[in-house]
């Protein structure tokens, strides 16, 4: 009388584990991109809220966007006046929204007790202030009212950057840079994120793209939009016609 079987053979076991193999090489890759895609939605949702928290602002001071650096490097290795996120906080007091998920090193503030600034935030998210060493230009390192702004929709008020060096302040800088200094690029020139740069001039310090390709951007008007590159028109408060 033969015996019934008891167990796989060698072989069947073999193509098991070849089945289950070739699933997973299939389903990781889509898992990984689902992740990245729900980090994307986050950070857009972030960049949403900041924008609606701009607007009420602007809409409380008569027109004025609230001043990224009030004053800058007192003293050697310094962070600027981390100033932003916190005259901003009474309209959305959640410092998690200033955090993308995808960036694995953000800038945390530094407290400033004599200033009243509380500190600890960890910003993935920085103003636009190219331009800000042509004096001939308009540009956001200082307070400026809105009404400077004339295509609220095409200027990039916050976008996605990496913390550069301890004295660098609250700011974003656009390439072509020339060494310390920031201009406002030609309007229809292509900014991809390896040439925005946090510490201008110094391209160790560019953004990468970090969700597909691509950064999130919030503009002047409160819409956030992702794309690969942007223009450099984008940049400027005011540009030429």
């Amino acid at each position: 009388m033969r015996r019934g079987r008891s167990g796989f053979t060698l072989i069947e076991l073999l193509v098991v584990i070849a089945i289950i193999a070739i699933l997973a090489a299939i389903l990781f890759p889509v898992f990984a991109q689902a992740r990245d895609k729900a980090r994307q939605a986050t950070c857009t949702s972030n960049l949403k809220q900041i924008g609606t928290v701009l607007l009420m602002y602007i809409q409380d001071y008569d027109g004025w966007y609230p001043p990224a650096q009030p004053a800058c490097c007192l003293g050697k290795n310094q962070i600027s006046q981390d100033a932003i996120w916190e005259e901003m906080e009474p309209y959305h007091k959640n410092k998690e929204v200033w955090r993308c998920p995808s960036d694995p090193t953000p800038y945390v503030t530094i407290p400033m007790p004599r200033l009243g600034f509380k500190g600890g935030y960890a910003v993935s998210y920085l103003v636009n202030e190219t331009g800000w060493s042509d004096p001939k230009v308009p540009h956001l390192a200082y307070a400026n009212n809105s009404a400077q702004v004339s295509e609220p929709a095409s200027f990039i008020y916050f976008c996605e950057f990496v913390m550069g060096t301890k004295d660098n302040g609250p700011m974003i800088g656009v390439g072509p840079a020339n060494g310390s200094s920031s201009r406002l690029p030609p309007p229809d020139e292509v900014i991809t994120p390896d040439r925005v740069y946090n510490l201008a001039g110094n391209s160790a310090y560019n953004v990468p793209p970090r969700h597909s390709g691509g950064n999130n951007y919030l503009y002047a008007d409160g819409h956030v939009k992702w794309a690969r590159s942007t223009l450099g028109r984008h940049w400027w408060m005011s540009p030429p016609q």
